[in-house]
């Protein structure tokens, strides 16, 4: 669970889009929300733009990383909020994909409730959460966020990393073990939408299918047993993004420093040329294993990094983009 602030609404919603969102894109549409019917524009009166590095200090909560000053000061007024729900249904909800609405309300409504939200306005966003009034709940989720600050404290930064100054007695024989494996079934969660369609993507590829689903399996074994390995490892870096908040006094940064390890370990990897996306995968795979993680102390004061969670967050990665799937155009 994380703090209801800008970046946690951004990322539930992203993860449920129907297709694959940029960050610079999704922050963009957002701020239309308010800058259209507030009528506001940039000094040269144009829209604004979202560049690659504010979304990126946005999304991790870095220094630099709170919503335009002018879209903050402009999201009470009484225009946005009268429009505000009728915007978000036509620009976002029906952009979302149907399967992974019960995930996005579900996670948003576990970070309200853990939340230190004042009562009255916490009941007013979990009375929302529910499909009947999508649009209103992610809407005002999203206003209500921009009232907070989104970028993370010296302090909090600071303590996050050094776990031993905030890790609870109850949670050291848990941190000395691994983490037990999550259960899944054959359904795949709205979560896992975007890795999952890129691994039918690699399966696709291989035996020139075009429009190869989940269901195309049953006539391929080997593709069948991968799949299933592949959504393994994404529930053992699952796993440990649950551990992750429950030591960490609710806040996951220590895996999204895991995750920034990861990447910066295998991008170089995942941007070469190959024959095919299985290839690129597992090259990608390999490289994770072997990369260096130990500015993340997850490393150094659980045993939950393994191979197997290594190769996880390769796919949490697919699911933010910042791994483009495995198939490319210059395959061959």
């Amino acid at each position: 669970m994380e703090d209801l602030v800008f970046s946690t609404v951004l990322k539930e919603i992203k993860a449920a889009f129907a297709e694959p969102v940029s960050d610079p894109d999704l922050i963009q549409l957002l701020y239309d929300g308010i800058a259209i019917p507030a009528n506001i524009t940039n000094q040269n009166g144009d829209v604004f733009s979202v560049s690659k590095g504010t979304a990126s200090a946005i999304m991790n909560r870095k220094r630099g990383g709170n919503a335009l000053k002018v879209i903050r000061q402009h999201s009470i007024d009484e225009v946005v909020i009268n429009t505000i729900d009728d915007y978000f249904q036509k620009n976002v909800v029906r952009r979302l994909l149907p399967s992974a609405i019960d995930d996005l309300i579900c996670h948003l409504k576990s970070d309200i409730e853990a939340d230190n939200i004042a009562n009255d306005k916490k009941q007013e966003l979990l009375g929302l959460a529910k499909k009947e009034t999508l649009a209103s709940f992610l809407a005002r989720a999203y206003l209500y966020s921009l009232s907070r600050s989104n970028v993370l404290t010296e302090k909090a930064s600071t303590s996050s990393k050094h776990a031993s100054t905030i890790m609870p007695k109850d949670a050291k024989e848990y941190r000395k073990k691994p983490l037990d494996a999550i259960e899944f079934d054959d359904k795949v969660a709205g979560t896992e939408r975007r890795y999952v369609d890129a691994l039918l993507q690699v399966y696709g590829q291989l035996e020139g299918v075009t429009q190869f689903t989940q269901e195309s399996l049953e006539e391929y074994p080997k593709h069948k047993r991968d799949f299933r390995d592949q959504r393994a490892y994404y529930y053992a870096a699952e796993a440990v993004r649950r551990g992750t908040r429950d030591i960490y006094n609710n806040r996951e940064d220590q895996f999204i420093y895991l995750k920034d390890e990861i990447y910066e370990g295998v991008k170089e990897v995942w941007e070469e040329q190959y024959k095919d996306g299985k290839t690129r995968l597992r090259k990608v795979m390999s490289q994770a294993c072997n990369t260096n993680v130990d500015g993340c102390w997850l490393t150094k004061e659980t045993a939950w990094i393994g191979n197997p969670q290594r190769k996880g967050v390769c796919h949490f990665l697919v699911n933010e983009d910042r791994l483009n799937g495995w198939v490319r155009d210059d395959d061959g």
